[in-house]
């Protein structure tokens, strides 16, 4: 997930990335909360759903802005 943030934040703003681990009796949640300038939000988002398409990994909940986005993934 940092791999893929990194290819698209703009490296002259100040960005911040939070990153909470949740483990559950269902699986483990992974909470990333990042504020920033973002360069390209399509191909992120694009990046996102191959997650999905990992075994295991379920993309749970997802907002997205150009400054800011929020993003709750579930592994099983």
């Amino acid at each position: 997930m940092t791999e893929a943030l990194e290819k698209y934040v703009d490296y002259h703003a100040e960005n911040y990335l939070s990153i909470s681990v949740c483990i559950e009796e269902q699986g483990i949640r992974f909470f990333f909360d990042f504020s920033g300038i973002l360069t390209d939000i399509q191909k992120l988002q694009n990046k996102l759903q191959c997650y999905e398409c990992a075994q295991g990994v379920a993309l749970v909940e997802q907002h997205m802005s150009e400054d800011e986005f929020s993003l709750m993934l579930t592994i099983s």
